[in-house]
């Protein structure tokens, strides 16, 4: 506020975001710079899905002021919104046919998973627990020898047979869905994280995002079976940030949420009463 009263300075932040891909290299890392939108608008997008038959892109989005589900021709076209929910609803996953789509909503203060069919129509709840439920239940705790790795956010491979799991601190690991002995790929470290793994199409690669103070976000891949990983994309790019949680593969093109997070400074003239 000015010495006399009269006005007042502030800074009034906006944040967006959208679903762009790109096109990795098989012999360096490429540059975001080099990333084509597949979504825009004034709308922050926190997590997406592509069909498997590469046909749709599911995502949240609060372009209507609430964030909630909608679907677009991943070759563009008009979104079709297919919630209505009051808590809101995030977090989308196709199921492995296309036919359906689960997604989280909040109710009593906590996350639950429903299931709804790929027009958004007869959502049921799948989940009642009394903790939340993230990316539509996909919570998992894993026991590598006598490490114990935290509650991840993880993917299943395309033939479900396997899960993998970003898993912060503790790196990339995969486990069998039907039980088993659990597998580090990618280590993690005090400094690195390891987060959002993303199954190749073939399922012979596993796509994830690390994370290191003081180091552009990169994309990088490791073989499902175990070798070297490899950095495929670096967010070199000041104006083109990762955003939150988008991560996913089709084809030969990984997708990704990039954002525009800018502030600026407002002066307002103040009215005094009597």
């Amino acid at each position: 506020m000015s010495a006399d009263g009269t006005r007042l300075a502030y800074s009034a932040f906006t944040e967006t975001s959208n679903v762009w891909s790109i096109l990795p290299s098989l012999t360096s890392a490429v540059s975001v710079s080099q990333a084509q939108p597949v979504t825009n608008g004034n709308q922050t997008i926190e997590a997406f899905d592509i069909s498997r038959d590469g046909r749709w892109l599911v995502f949240d989005s609060n372009r209507n002021g609430v964030q909630q589900i909608y679907r677009v021709p991943l070759g563009g076209g008009e979104a079709q919104r297919l919630t209505n929910d009051s808590g809101g609803a995030l977090w989308p996953r196709w199921s492995p046919d296309g036919r359906e789509i689960a997604f989280q909503t909040f109710h009593g203060g906590r996350r639950q998973a429903y299931v709804a069919s790929a027009e958004g129509e007869g959502a049921v709840q799948v989940s009642a627990s009394a903790d939340d439920e993230r990316s539509a239940g996909e919570q998992v705790l894993l026991v590598i020898g006598s490490d114990t790795v935290p509650p991840s956010v993880g993917d299943w491979s395309p033939d479900g047979r396997m899960l993998a799991c970003g898993c912060g601190d503790q790196g990339l690991v995969t486990v069998p869905s039907a039980g088993g002995p659990a597998r580090r790929l990618v280590p993690g470290s005090a400094v690195t994280t390891v987060a959002y793994p993303a199954w190749s199409t073939d399922g012979r690669l596993i796509y994830y995002i690390t994370r290191e103070a003081g180091v552009p976000v990169t994309v990088s891949v490791v073989p499902a079976g175990g070798g070297a990983p490899r950095v495929v994309v670096r967010f070199d790019d000041p104006t083109r940030p990762w955003h939150r949680y988008g991560l996913r593969v089709h084809g030969e093109r990984v997708y990704f949420t990039l954002g525009d997070l800018q502030s600026d400074i407002w002066v307002a003239e103040l009215e005094h009463g009597r």
